[in-house]
């Protein structure tokens, strides 16, 4: 069900290959939706993920 509109902002595409593309590509994504506005309240934080590939097949 649909709800009522937000104040929601649509900023960027960012696929896999993006990610996997190494902290240059992760630096360039944040500086792109830092400047679309409403993110100047944020805090830093240092953050690890596990990635898992996984193929259709």
């Amino acid at each position: 069900m649909i709800g009522e509109p937000t104040n929601f902002v649509h900023t960027a595409h960012v696929g896999s290959g993006d990610l996997f593309s190494g902290m240059n590509s992760v630096s360039s994504i944040q500086n792109q939706m830092q400047s679309k506005g409403g993110y100047g309240g944020g805090l830093s934080a240092n953050v690890q993920m596990q990635l898992v590939d996984t193929k259709a097949g």
